[in-house]
């Protein structure tokens, strides 16, 4: 349990909408457009069903290709239809596979979590053998029961809009004019028209009850009047619904969202192609001014209905409109953003590692589509955006930022060598304060938008000297639903520190300014009074200790490390996992528990944990993992072990890898966050350690003792045969490909 007052896990909880309006308020989901243009070798359903454990982890939504059968696949069993050009609405046999794989695929990913986006294209309809004869349908559900039937006018061709060029060829068709752009590769269907109307309804019914999507994504709406696009979702009623409004105009982006209202309620978002135009100018140019166009993810009133991307497989097609450089920033910039981020397959692909993190980052952080950007500033050769999570903060510099305040961040990704130029971090946990550094919180009144804070004494002023005083950085919501503002104000020098503080939102006055109050280190104030204190971090000089390359210690810590955290760590984490004749074996983890006890393996000299100063300590005490009589147990202050006719210690040397038995008189001394070893097994010895990489962990303890294999060094020379480790000198070794550290 954290160490946090129930108060403040109030605090911390946002309201989430099951309602479905347009999409979900507060939406922290990320999605994935699982196909691009011709993917059929890499994208099938069945391809995509293999990958679900790994792609259910990262993303809550994946936007798959039209599933819908068309009219050269019906008749020729075509393999090279994207589905653009759709004839069946009820029959779901393609060239990314059978029915009955979609079904399994979508039911899988549901089972795990995540929802399928069908790409719905009804702007246009491909006739079953000409130009305009649409087929008539009548389904059965096997899952609703119900049936679905689909007829068309293909005697007077009413559902095709008048000014269609089918009418240019020789046909005579009889609907109204479009309500949208031509597309001139099929039919455009005449939405004013009640059978087109109804059709579209119980296609839509049929794609969210029967097949199980989770929503839509509605091609080409450019075509027909958003109107329709809100009728058919509010008969429907998807919780994810996005629109393919093609323009890098705001305000005609925005426009087309409002025109989908229904009693007043926007009834889709929309792809953010204004973020994507400014994106490509950014990052194809190293224009880092240019970000301070966010497009609809910067507007707070609309991000909500932003989904936001850097490619897809329209523009992907064309230099022009894609990213040609810097495409691993791009999406780290989108990934910090407001607004419902969607990766590209090529891109997911090609930067999977980096993505991993970044993703896995925003989550931790409760970052979500109405987050707000607290920071945005070129600075030093980049570009800075900070945005408030629910739970902290993401920073991205894009470009080559130098010189920006990174104490409070800790590192996710900082580039690659073919991307070099971004960096992605996560804060530590925001509502926590070190007590060396001066620290105020504000819950500030709802209409507040831009808090300040005016600190002094009578001698110095700590905000500027020059009023409002200096601008607080959002770090929170409150139950009630108002924002925590935070100040800092930088270290403590010479125990002089305010005696008095106001915050204010930027003017002075009633209403625009909090009553004047007492100073207290990490106090959480209200309008009018401090309600409480804050918890400081604990001291970190225990755990800020420094590490050498290829040398294993052990390490407790009075706080969880997310799989982020360890991902981002120079090293790896193991936990026990076996014990047997002298050999203690370990395997490596993914992420970490609070006061459990692990080895870390070093891959660089350095303080490995120095970024986590400022964690947040969990309640809680030393957990005692044990195996065969074996016991590995943490630290949380120095202890002096002393060995007794019961029980016998065993302190760990990180300097050679070697194991230290206690005494009976003096014993052994073991520093703080560190761990140690103990049994009542008389005559226990311990003699090496075996780490073990793989994700599924050791079976059966293995020992190298009676272990036959080759002996590798770590350079990959064989060095002897496994058969006793007297024949071996102290190091690290490679048998049956797992690492066995000899100490004696």
């Amino acid at each position: 349990m954290k160490r946090f007052y129930t108060f403040l896990l109030s605090l911390l909880v946002l309201p989430i909408s099951m309602i479905a309006q347009g999409w979900p308020a507060n939406y922290g989901g990320v999605m994935l457009q699982g196909f691009y243009w011709d993917s059929y070798s890499e994208t099938t359903w069945t391809k995509l069903t293999e990958q679900s454990d790994t792609l259910s982890k990262y993303f809550d939504l994946i936007w798959v290709p039209n599933s819908g059968t068309t009219s050269s696949y019906y008749h020729n069993n075509s393999t090279t239809s994207m589905g653009y050009d759709p004839c069946f609405w009820l029959a779901h046999n393609s060239c990314w596979g059978t029915e009955g794989s979609l079904r399994n695929m979508i039911s899988t990913f549901k089972s795990k979590g995540t929802g399928i986006i069908e790409d719905v294209v009804i702007n246009h309809k491909n006739g079953l053998t000409g130009w305009r004869d649409f087929p008539y349908e009548s389904v059965t559900g096997t899952n609703t029961a119900k049936t679905y039937t689909l007829t068309w006018d293909n005697t007077n061709y009413s559902g095709i809009c008048k000014n269609d060029e089918c009418n240019s060829n020789g046909y005579i068709t009889t609907g109204n004019d479009d309500t949208g752009d031509n597309f001139d590769g099929y039919r455009d269907l005449d939405h004013t028209n009640s059978t087109v109307q109804t059709n579209v309804k119980t296609y839509l019914d049929f794609l969210l009850n029967e097949l199980g999507y989770a929503g839509f994504r509605y091609d080409m709406v450019k075509g027909y009047s958003s109107y329709y696009t809100g009728i058919y979702n509010s008969a429907s009623n998807p919780t994810y619904s996005v629109g393919e409004y093609w323009d890098s105009s705001y305000d005609n982006t925005v426009g087309w969202m409002n025109g989908t209202k229904v009693s007043g309620v926007i009834q889709s978002a929309a792809f953010d192609f204004p973020l994507k135009y400014s994106i490509n100018n950014v990052f194809n140019n190293n224009t880092w001014s240019g970000l301070g166009n966010k497009g609809i993810a910067g507007d707070n009133g609309m991000s909500r209905y932003a989904v936001t991307f850097v490619d897809n497989h329209d523009t992907y097609r064309n230099s022009g409109d894609k990213v040609n450089n810097n495409v691993l920033a791009a999406n780290a910039f989108m990934l910090a953003m407001p607004g419902t981020p969607c990766l590209f397959w090529p891109h997911w692909t090609a930067y999977q590692s980096e993505l991993k993190k970044m993703i896995l980052a925003r989550k931790a952080a409760g970052v979500n589509n109405q987050s707000i950007i607290t920071y945005q500033q070129e600075y030093g050769g980049g570009y800075v955006t900070i945005v408030s999570g629910s739970k902290k903060r993401i920073m991205v510099h894009s470009g080559y930022v130098s010189g920006y305040d990174t104490d409070r961040f800790k590192a996710v990704s900082v580039g690659t060598n073919e991307n070099p130029n971004y960096a992605y971090y996560i804060s530590y946990n925001d509502m926590t304060y070190h007590p060396n550094y001066l620290t105020a919180y504000f819950e500030a009144p709802s209409s507040w938008t831009n808090v300040k804070c005016w600190a002094w004494n009578e001698s110095t002023n700590f905000t500027g000297g020059s009023w409002p005083g200096a601008l607080c950085t959002r770090v929170g919501t409150a139950g009630n639903g108002n924002a925590i503002w935070r100040w800092d104000g930088g270290e403590i020098s010479n125990n002089n520190s305010p005696s008095k503080i106001i915050f204010n939102n930027g003017n002075s006055g009633d209403g625009n300014q909090s009553y004047e109050m007492a100073f207290t280190n990490g106090g959480y104030y209200n309008y009018t009074a401090q309600t409480m204190t804050m918890n400081p971090t604990m001291s970190s000089t225990g755990y800020d200790r420094i590490f050498t390359a290829d040398r294993t210690s052990t390490v407790c810590l009075p706080f969880a490390l997310s799989e982020s955290d360890v991902a981002s760590l120079a090293g790896k984490l193991y936990k026990m996992t076996g014990y047997a004749d002298g050999v203690i074996h370990f395997t490596k983890v993914s992420s970490t528990e609070a006061y459990k006890p692990y080895l870390f393996l070093a891959n660089a000299d350095g303080k490995s944990f120095n970024e986590y100063r400022w964690t947040a300590i969990e309640n809680g005490s030393v957990a005692v993992d044990e195996i065969n009589g074996m016991h590995f147990s943490g630290t949380m202050e120095r202890k002096n072990l002393v060995s007794n006719s019961n029980t016998t210690y065993f302190g760990y040397k990180e300097s050679d890898g070697s194991f230290i038995q206690a005494g009976t008189t003096n014993g052994v001394n073991v520093s703080s966050y560190r761990c140690y070893f103990y049994t009542s097994i008389a005559g226990a010895k311990l003699n090496s350690i075996v780490l073990d990489d793989s994700t599924t962990g050791i079976s059966a303890p293995v020992s190298i003792n009676t272990d036959n294999g080759i002996v590798y060094g770590v350079d990959g020379r064989v060095v002897g045969t496994a058969g006793g480790n007297a024949k071996l000198d102290k190091g690290i070794y490679i048998v049956k490909g797992k690492k066995v550290i000899i100490s004696k």
